[in-house]
């Protein structure tokens, strides 16, 4: 399973939310894209899980920087998409048209798209 998931690293998450940041849109990720954070993140814990003796232990602090800081990469990206993703279902539901092309939105968060266009349905309703 892991094998078809698209290769995550520190660096292209690093890229990922500079790009994110940039675009008004947005951005494309692969499919799995999330699958593959998990998968990068349990690779990360099992690695520095294996470093045991004292004459890592630098190697063992450095990869636990690198994990911490992957993950707080990880957390900006997610609201930087779910800003962008709740901005959509509402123009889009407050407009009754697709205003903001719902294109780049992942299956994961397709549930909070939905859930922001019905509680815009919903207060809508109770204004008009």
């Amino acid at each position: 399973m892991a094998n078809d998931l698209p290769l995550l690293t520190f660096n292209s998450l690093y890229t990922l939310v500079r790009e994110e940041k940039k675009t008004k849109d947005l951005c494309l990720l692969p499919e799995r894209f999330y699958d593959s954070c998990k998968a990068f993140f349990e690779q990360k814990t099992k690695e520095i899980s294996s470093l045991k003796d004292s004459a890592q232990a630098e190697k063992i602090k450095k990869e636990k920087i690198t994990l911490s800081n992957a993950k707080k990469l990880l957390c900006e990206l997610l609201v930087l998409r779910c800003v962008k993703v709740a901005s959509m279902g509402i123009k889009n539901k407050t407009y009754k048209e697709e205003i903001v092309s719902i294109k780049g939105v992942l299956e994961e968060e397709k549930s909070l798209l939905n859930a922001v266009q019905l509680e815009t349905d919903s207060l809508l309703a109770k204004l008009m």
